[in-house]
């Protein structure tokens, strides 16, 4: 018969496994994540994310959906605002990106001149309209260093 302490302890043994399991699954999925985002990185000939580990990377636009092979990948094609957000917040907490290498600067300039041109929208949707805006504005401040937590 096993004594109530040597239960837990087994019990806590086995969950460290099940955690330790969880733990590599979470790395072996995180391993592709620069390469992933980068499908959607419109300068990704420029620019590739997988150099984040290594040297700073200017991070603009990404696609909404992923861009066809006419799109051109070199910075110049017109980014989703939504798309590029919910992208540069993944990428802030992926494990490869090491601090300082992301140089988010190409992303606030586009979003300015968006601005400046009464484009700060989402397809269909108008300008400074409230969806773009709630996910635009958040990111922004985090990549301009302006309050709340620093990722990245």
């Amino acid at each position: 018969m096993v004594g109530k302490r040597e239960a837990g302890m087994q019990g806590l043994e086995t969950d460290l496994d099940s955690l330790r399991a969880l733990k590599r699954r979470a790395e072996d999925l995180a391993s592709t994540h620069l390469e992933a985002l980068g499908l959607f990185h419109l300068a990704e000939e420029v620019s590739p994310l997988a150099n984040l580990s290594d040297e700073v990377v200017g991070i603009g636009g990404f696609a909404n959906l992923m861009p066809g092979e006419e799109v051109a990948r070199d910075g110049t094609a017109k980014a989703s605002l939504a798309g590029t957000a919910r992208c540069v917040r993944s990428l802030r907490v992926a494990r490869d990106l090491r601090r300082g290498n992301a140089d988010y600067t190409p992303f606030i300039e586009a979003a300015i001149d968006r601005h400046a041109r009464q484009d700060l929208a989402t397809y269909g949707l108008d300008h400074l309209n409230p969806f773009t805006l709630g996910q635009v504005l958040p990111v922004l401040r985090e990549v301009a260093g302006r309050g709340g937590p620093t990722w990245g």
